[in-house]
């Protein structure tokens, strides 16, 4: 099968393991459009890279790119409207064209209207497919009447995660382990710094924690390959006046692969998912397969997984007193249940598997060209 995909950002653990399935295979041909350069892009044995430009020259060169026929053209993401409409626009219509929607977030911004949202409404609406990887974003496109194809299917976890990974592949990650206290109550934030995650709440959660003299804890806020550094400022200036630098790390760490990231989750104690939307993340998924305490807000994405799966995940609102009595709970030794921690371990484990689930979703895309 015939691919191009495209994906603005590249941002790190979400699009790597396409590629690196895309790259092994023999079966496929992958051409692949980012506008972000990243370090850890896969050598090409099997992917074909462009980067995305608004030069004139190199978007007339892109235009042959982006027109030529494919089997399947499989937009992820959608940050940028005009790029959506250029796709749109310039692709070959004998192409299966999928918009993968990774958050709600872009449905919000295309209801405001505007030319930004007019855009983003004409990509949807001219999609072949709306993939959504979880049911709470297709319930709010659903919504709209955009369009009437949209359809589930999950990712999950890359492979690594299913294996134990006990050396790590980049000292930055050993450098790390070896600062972490054995005498705190360690929570974990792996997030990118935007709108979208509320980092702002845990720190002023953490500024009330401390106040009532509960200091024997530090949250470590690991921030994304993508942050909005107006907010990251803002937290750090947070951080500073609330005297808060024992107790809230803005972490800042480079690239480090899946395996580096179960040896940090494993040392930690507790994950923090303070979403304002979401679709359903790494992020929400890890601390339930790593079997850890997990403080997550009560968004519809949450409550569906819930629901699904019959959980017992307490949600909670999208307050900081909310957020800190969450982790007061945690550090006051209130742990789960070792049988609601399997059941949570066990909807990861067996629903998303990145490995199986790619499969899964080819043969499906397959059929259709």
């Amino acid at each position: 099968m015939k691919v191009l995909m495209f994906h603005g950002r590249a941002g790190g653990h979400n699009i790597l393991p396409f590629l690196e399935y895309f790259n092994a295979s023999t079966e496929h041909q992958l051409t692949f459009i980012y506008a972000n350069d990243r370090t850890y892009f896969p050598k090409p044995d099997n992917i074909e890279y462009h980067k995305f430009s608004f030069s004139p020259f190199k978007l007339a060169k892109l235009s042959k790119v982006i027109g030529a026929e494919y089997d399947l053209i499989w937009y992820h993401g959608g940050h940028s409207a005009l790029i959506l409409f250029i796709f749109s626009l310039l692709r070959n219509k004998k192409s299966k064209f999928i918009f993968n929607v990774w958050n709600e977030w872009l449905i919000h911004k295309a209801k405001k209207g505007g030319i930004k949202g007019k855009m983003f409404q004409y990509g949807i609406s001219h999609a072949d497919i709306i993939h959504c990887n979880w049911h709470g974003t297709a319930h709010v496109l659903r919504e709209t009447g955009w369009n009437d194809n949209i359809q589930v299917y999950y990712w999950g976890l890359q492979k690594e995660n299913f294996t134990n990974h006990t050396v790590a592949d980049d000292e930055e990650t050993n450098q790390f382990i070896a600062t972490l206290p054995e005498d705190k109550v360690k929570f974990f934030f792996p997030k990118s710094i935007s709108p979208n995650s509320r980092h702002d709440l845990v720190i002023e959660a953490a500024e009330k924690l401390v106040k009532d003299g509960l200091t024997n804890f530090i949250v470590y806020l690991w921030l994304g390959n993508t942050n909005e550094e107006d907010l990251l400022e803002k937290y750090s200036t947070q951080i500073n006046k609330s005297g808060l630098s024992e107790y809230v790390i803005l972490q800042k760490h480079g690239f480090l692969s899946f395996g580096d990231m179960q040896m940090i989750w494993k040392k930690m104690d507790a994950g923090l998912q303070i979403a304002a939307n979401e679709q359903l993340s790494t992020t929400f998924l890890e601390p339930q397969f790593y079997q850890k305490e997990i403080v997550v807000t009560d968004i519809l994405p949450y409550r569906m997984y819930n629901e699904k799966f019959d959980l017992n995940i307490p949600l909670i609102p999208l307050e900081s007193e909310a957020v800190y009595n969450g982790m007061k709970s945690i550090i006051n030794g209130n742990t789960t249940s070792k049988e609601d921690l399997l059941k949570r371990y066990h909807a990861v484990n067996d629903n998303f598997n990145f490995s199986g689930n790619i499969k899964k979703i080819i043969e499906r895309y397959q059929k259709l060209s």
